[in-house]
């Protein structure tokens, strides 16, 4: 791998001007846009300024004291930008209701106009090159022109030669994009050599330790994982986590969904006892982190309940499943894959615990929604109604059926897989 040298820094600044354009700056009464401030809840984000994916850079403690340089007005409330206390450099952006103004006083006032936001430098011609590329080939799979999509691939490889310098990690994320999508065609042999040179240009660029690093060690394990390489997913996950419990404060919700990672491959592998404890220690730092309503709960709720249902253990897996469903839909609403999924999960555990009244509801409210959010050809409803009828046979083998004839339920099976037939035929 060649040596990197700087091209791209305007490049990022001019992606963070996208991003702030047409945010207000504000003025600080009697001089300039800056002063202390307590950080008054439990702990806090601070989110980068200079991140497209706006991520998580560091999580500060209650009590802890920052310089607040700015404030920024969003449609989603304010935000300031701040310095940690004794040192030079910004570290990213905080909401302002969570900070209490010291010594000095300080008070913002909103500006009359708009702080104009300077014209984006145009990027480098590389990265210009490179990213046409990439978003070309990903155009090309999804009109299912394979073949095209195939050898723009490989001119994508071959500009990376050309690729130096801080170019890495922007070259690396759309690596990784571009190889989520071919993994998600079965392309898995062309996913690899995508994610396997993101991580070595994140590694060359960033050094072994960096969370960009962390990120593209996720990407490569997760591919490797859905193709049911345990093994090679482990030391991946193992990796990531490491650096991002030596690099991250304890309870930051990045630690917790590379914990949620590593104990989905333990899961998968059936090492449960390993998987526990991690999942466990997740949900707690999701508990810290977000509300008690909040979808990120649901997340962790869901990935203990999953570990429950692979151990057979039905009677703890379902009230957890069934918070998880009640956080989504008010948070979500009826109508969302996120619901479906729980709804789906839900019928999952009935129908293993023979519930097949409860379960057969649950599978055709799942069903309901998926066809309305993802259409009646989506695999995912496949998934559903060869599910359904697995539990109508298993309803006509049973004794326990009370409204319908078991050959009833067996006519309904066939239906039902013959419908899911159909649409895995559609999507080879």
């Amino acid at each position: 791998m060649k040596r990197w040298t700087p091209r791209i820094s305007i490049y990022l600044i001019g992606i963070s001007g996208l991003i702030i354009s047409g945010v207000f700056c504000s003025n600080v009464w009697g001089g300039e846009p800056t002063g202390l401030a307590t950080v008054t809840a439990d702990t806090l984000a601070v989110y980068s300024r200079m991140s497209t994916e706006s991520s998580v850079v560091k999580t500060l403690k209650k009590g802890e004291v920052v310089i607040i340089e700015f404030e920024i007005e969003r449609s989603d409330g304010a935000w300031c930008s701040i310095t940690e206390e004794g040192q030079a450099e910004s570290i990213g952006n905080v909401q302002c209701e969570h900070l209490e103004p010291r010594e000095p006083a300080i008070r913002w006032v909103a500006p009359e106009k708009p702080i104009m936001v300077p014209p984006v430098p145009a990027p480098t011609e590389p990265v210009s090159e490179l990213s046409e590329l990439v978003e070309k080939a990903t155009e090309l799979f999804k009109e299912g022109q394979n073949e095209d999509a195939a050898r723009t691939v490989e001119e994508v490889l071959k500009a990376l030669k050309e690729v130096t310098g801080e170019e890495g990690p922007v070259v690396s994320k759309s690596l990784n994009n571009l190889a989520e999508l071919l993994s998600s065609r079965g392309e898995y042999a062309r996913a690899e050599d995508l994610n396997k040179m993101a991580l070595e240009i994140s590694e060359e660029a960033l050094g072994p330790n960096h969370l960009d690093v962390a990120a593209a060690l996720d990407h490569l394990a997760k591919l490797y994982r859905v193709q049911g390489k345990y093994k090679e997913a482990m030391p991946l996950y193992s990796r990531a986590l490491d650096i991002r419990e030596k690099t991250l404060s304890p309870y930051h919700p990045d630690l917790g969904r590379s914990l949620s990672n590593l104990a989905g491959v333990y899961k998968d592998y059936e090492l449960y006892d390993r998987a526990e404890p991690l999942y466990k220690r997740a949900l707690e730092i999701s508990k810290t982190n977000f509300l008690s309503d909040d979808p990120e709960i649901a997340a962790s709720l869901s990935n203990l309940a999953s570990l429950y249902g692979a151990q057979r253990k039905f009677s703890e897996a379902e009230p957890l499943y069934e918070r998880a469903l009640e956080i989504r839909e008010k948070a979500l609403g009826t109508y969302h894959p996120n619901v479906a999924t729980s709804v789906h999960d839900l019928a999952l555990v009935n129908h293993a615990m023979q519930e097949f009244e409860k379960a057969e509801g649950l599978y055709s409210r799942a069903l309901d929604i998926t066809e309305k959010v993802l259409g009646p050809d989506h695999p995912q409803v496949a998934d559903i109604l060869e599910n359904m009828a697995r539990l109508y046979r298993r309803w006509a083998d049973s004794k326990l059926f009370i409204h319908l004839s078991p050959w009833e339920k067996r006519d309904r099976a066939r239906e039902l897989d013959e419908r899911a037939k159909k649409i895995r035929s559609q999507k080879k």
